[in-house]
């Protein structure tokens, strides 16, 4: 760790905080880090399927036992549910191929398209329903590659396509209130692949109408599938409940229902927030998830005991953090920090700062 003088940066490891003029705060300085980093853990499990993992480990761990989360167990009912959305979605550029074609491929000969898959009939090939499968396995192996042999590029990377996936089916936002974060995972890969099939079939066919039906189809099925598989809406109202019984404080309470929210890569805390995470941290509601941001693990499971898994905070969606404070004559300190690499952070000239780099 080292200084370089009054205006630059105190400068840490790339995994923790870039924090200016950090020796006007003196023990402050730990505290910022420990409570940068549970925002981080927090905003990571917030902004994505980890809802009620949260809420289980770091705010109320009797959460399990209300009978609004109870009634949204993957039961029977929602397996069956899923399994007809999942089948709908595989069949459908299928179906399409096979209506529009039946004229010069009928369906009597479809197991000729299927041992002979190459030609001006093979989009009615019953290879086709394999598409999806075999492509959410590949995108498992994938994902499991990036995550244990590439490790930070890696999760980095998955953590852009899962933003992507957000931005464009926001309509499944509902999906990450459920008990397995694997459901909303695979509905959304799921479909980004059947409209990647659809893309594929419509080259083939080089008919622009099957792009175009099959986008039609798309945004049909993304609206269609949280209607279907969503979870109560006591369930989603009684985890945001929780989110804001973490404190007391009014102008504090609506920090993690802004966190399910927050898209940009850069965080604002105000004073009251950054105090009363810092309360709840000590001896609160929060201790646990502050114990997790000093070890940088994260407790994962919401039936038994949690598990610990080690996290990176650096491949996460939060890049930078910052803690506005007051300097001795009461004027306010505003952070201005703007990411160029792991080693640098720009200050605004003429204003006292402390920004977080992660």
């Amino acid at each position: 760790m080292e200084s370089s003088g009054d205006s630059q940066p105190l400068r840490v490891a790339s995994d923790k905080l870039v924090v200016t003029d950090a020796q006007l705060y003196g023990d402050d300085e730990e505290r910022i880090h420990i409570v940068a980093r549970a925002i981080t853990i927090a905003h990571y499990q917030l902004k994505g399927p980890l809802r009620m993992n949260f809420v289980r480990n770091y705010i109320n761990d009797d959460i399990m036992e209300h009978a609004e989360i109870q009634a949204a167990r993957f039961n029977g009912c929602l397996l069956m549910l899923t399994l007809a959305v999942a089948v709908a979605g595989t069949f459908m550029p299928w179906t399409y191929a096979a209506v529009t074609m039946h004229s010069t491929c009928p369906l009597s000969k479809v197991m000729h398209y299927t041992v002979q898959p190459v030609g001006s009939c093979g989009c009615v090939s019953l290879w086709n329903l394999f598409f999806v499968p075999l492509a959410l396995l590949m995108v498992k192996l994938w994902t499991c590659t990036l995550e244990h042999v590439c490790t930070i590029h890696g999760r980095r990377f998955m953590l852009y396509i899962y933003r992507i996936l957000d931005k464009v089916m926001p309509s499944l936002e509902p999906l990450k209130y459920h008990q397995t974060p694997t459901l909303y995972a695979y509905i959304s890969q799921g479909t980004a692949l059947v409209l990647l099939q659809v893309l594929i079939q419509s080259l083939m066919l080089q008919d622009v109408s099957a792009l175009a039906t099959g986008y039609a189809t798309f945004r049909a099925f993304i609206y269609i599938a949280p209607a279907a598989l969503a979870p109560p809406a006591a369930t989603i109202g009684t985890l945001q409940c929780e989110l804001l019984n973490w404190s007391t404080d009014p102008c504090a309470q609506s920090f993690f229902l802004r966190l399910l929210a927050h898209d940009d890569p850069f965080l604002v805390v105000s004073k009251i927030e950054f105090q009363e995470l810092c309360t709840a941290g000590k001896d609160g509601t929060l201790k646990r998830l502050f114990d997790d941001a000093r070890e940088q693990q994260l407790s994962f499971g919401i039936e038994g005991a949690a598990t610990k898994r080690r996290i990176h905070l650096t491949p996460l969606y939060l890049k930078s953090i910052h803690f506005p404070f007051d300097d001795d004559s009461g004027a306010r300190r505003s952070s201005y920090s703007q990411r160029i690499s792991t080693q640098s952070c720009l200050v605004r000239p003429n204003h006292a700062s402390t920004s977080s780099e992660i």
